[in-house]
């Protein structure tokens, strides 16, 4: 891991903002950030996860609430070995996530090719849509990954036995 500071972003909402509070989690959670305290999270100190905050933290107070962007060499309570595997235990609940998602996938399609044996193949737009969309999510964990794990490293397999089924 390069990293040797991080960014804090600690923001409010007020109560009445579910659809703000909503938005912004997803964002939050998008762009691979950990929580590390109420309405307190945390990226590696790189460029292009500071100007992810920084946007973050204007849309918030654009909602009407209160953001602080905080750069930090260390956090007192957290080791940075910790810190790490806060990423990657996230990491992994997302690849666990894609790969349940795949295997359905892989079922479905199964189950698809031999309902429609003697359909055409542009019945099968869609089903490779979604393979597409599901091998953006994974790269797109992969870049918040923060150490080679044995569940990155496997990874690239699922993807391709997806793609297999597919085309």
């Amino acid at each position: 891991m390069k990293a040797t500071a991080w960014l804090l972003l600690l923001f409010s909402l007020p109560t009445n903002r579910n659809t703000e509070r909503v938005a912004v989690w997803r964002r939050l959670k998008k762009m691979g950030a950990v929580q590390i305290k109420t309405s307190t999270y945390l990226l590696p100190d790189e460029p292009a996860q500071y100007e992810q905050f920084q946007w973050l933290a204007q849309q918030i107070r654009d909602y009407g609430g209160d953001s602080t962007l905080v750069r930090a060499q260390e956090i007192e309570g957290l080791t940075k070995e910790k810190v790490i595997a806060m990423f990657n235990d996230a990491r992994a609940k997302d690849y666990a996530e894609l790969r349940k998602s795949l295997q359905g996938f892989i079922g479905r399609r199964k189950k698809i090719d031999a309902e429609i044996a003697g359909h055409a193949a542009t019945s099968r737009r869609r089903p490779q849509y979604r393979a597409a969309t599901r091998s953006a999510r994974c790269e797109a964990i992969s870049k918040q990954n923060m150490a080679d794990t044995a569940t990155s490293r496997d990874r690239p397999s699922w993807i391709r036995m997806a793609d297999l089924e597919v085309y």
